[in-house]
């Protein structure tokens, strides 16, 4: 296969799958690392797809979900800084739930200070991060394995969750709007999340800046089960006090981590 037929077929292997893995690359066109790490250069340089370590994806597409390893390795300090801050709001003896998305990853990596914490997750991730820590009780939500988000999703997972009640929600999501609201990328992981929203005393939205004025495929909800949103900060002035006006509306608090100055 010619070096462009073998790009464009990369291309709509990634159009078609949203995201896919170096690995899974090579396998399926049988070359080397190298061969696949020039063609996905070649592919960003000419605009048509974002590269991250470990594979690539494209943001287009209302019905898009990003593998969870490439969304692991997005915007890392800015994902610390918001589990810093959500983290900040547990105290000991609290029961939280942490849903798959790795903002909560991030929370996850925080809570070795709390004592006697109940930790309910579907979450392979959070699992691993914090399956060893002797100051956790952890719960997992059974289901079906979802390889591409590393969680537990359909309904056994949604039925045990509705059994219990929680002190705290965190959640993150695909898309932000003001008029449509939370959106994800797919509606399994979706339906847990809202079945979150009736089940917790506070609900905390943890999301990174890119995830604003997106709408994606499956609504979660509107902004009022939201009691807090934690973000990392605005694309502009302008945009946050858009936000600012529309949250104070909805009386979500807004926390922003990150101090500098929004881009003009």
């Amino acid at each position: 296969m010619l070096t462009r037929e073998r790009r464009d077929a990369v291309y709509q292997m990634i159009e078609q799958e949203k995201s896919v893995l170096v690995k899974d690359l090579c396998e399926r066109f049988d070359v080397t690392n190298e061969t696949i790490r020039k063609d996905l250069i070649a592919l960003e340089k000419e605009g048509r797809i974002l590269r991250a370590y470990g594979g690539a994806y494209i943001i287009e597409g209302v019905k898009n979900e990003v593998h969870a390893e490439l969304r692991a390795s997005l915007y890392p300090e800015e994902k610390r800084q918001i589990g810093k801050a959500c983290a900040g709001m547990i105290h000991s003896g609290d029961t939280i739930f942490l849903d798959e998305s790795t903002t909560c990853q991030a929370i996850a990596k925080e809570l070795k200070g709390l004592e006697d914490l109940t930790v309910f997750t579907n979450s392979g991730k959070v699992f691993a991060e914090l399956k060893d820590q002797p100051n956790v009780r952890l719960v997992c939500l059974g289901g079906e394995y979802d390889r591409k988000n590393q969680s537990f999703v359909g309904r056994s997972a949604i039925d045990m969750l509705k059994e219990y009640y929680l002190d705290l929600g965190f959640l993150s999501c695909r898309g932000l709007d003001m008029q449509s609201g939370l959106t994800d990328g797919g509606e399994r992981n979706g339906a847990v999340r809202r079945c979150l929203l009736s089940h917790a005393a506070k609900i905390v939205l943890a999301v990174d800046h890119t995830k604003l004025d997106l709408k994606k495929y499956y609504r979660i909800s509107d902004f009022e089960p939201i009691d807090v949103m934690v973000i990392d900060r605005f694309k502009s002035k302008e945009q946050q006090k858009e936000w600012e006006e529309f949250l104070g509306r909805n009386q979500t608090r807004l926390i922003v981590t990150e101090s500098r100055e929004c881009d003009l």
